[in-house]
């Protein structure tokens, strides 16, 4: 459950929302990482992100129909379990979740789409061996 909270916070980090109000601003995770403020979430986040997504899609569904969609998916499959899931920005255009299962997490996003058409859909994987080796035990 640790492992789920960890990525949670680093896919926040991720996401950048853009902020309401006048001018241009320096996303909160350019900020941090040049305060050194990441520290071993910034670690995972900057594997992860580097590793890319594990899949990746565009869906004519609407973000809400997808996201259904993925949660029910997810129960279907029987291998993991829904940890958290949510809308991650105050405007509902992103939406996440984090699976849990047998040595893995996985965790999704659902945006709109910036054709304002259908969602786009992310999936990263990692495994516990992959946790293990970021804090390097």
């Amino acid at each position: 459950m640790i492992i789920a909270a960890l990525l949670v916070v680093a896919l926040g980090l991720v996401v950048l929302v853009p902020k309401l109000g006048a001018g241009p601003q320096e996303p909160e995770t350019e900020r941090a990482e040049k305060n050194g403020e990441l520290g071993a979430v910034g670690d995972v986040l900057g594997t992860v992100a580097a590793s890319g997504p594990r899949e990746s899609y565009h869906s004519e569904r609407p973000l809400e129909d997808e996201a259904a969609c993925v949660l029910e998916e997810s129960g279907e499959r029987g291998d993991c379990i829904v940890a958290r899931s949510g809308y991650l920005d105050l405007l509902g255009r992103v939406w996440g979740c984090v699976l849990q299962g047998e040595g893995w997490v996985e965790i999704v996003l659902v945006s709109e789409a910036s054709s304002g058409e259908g969602s786009d859909v992310a999936a990263w994987r990692m495994s516990a061996g992959d946790l293990r080796g970021l804090a390097g035990g």
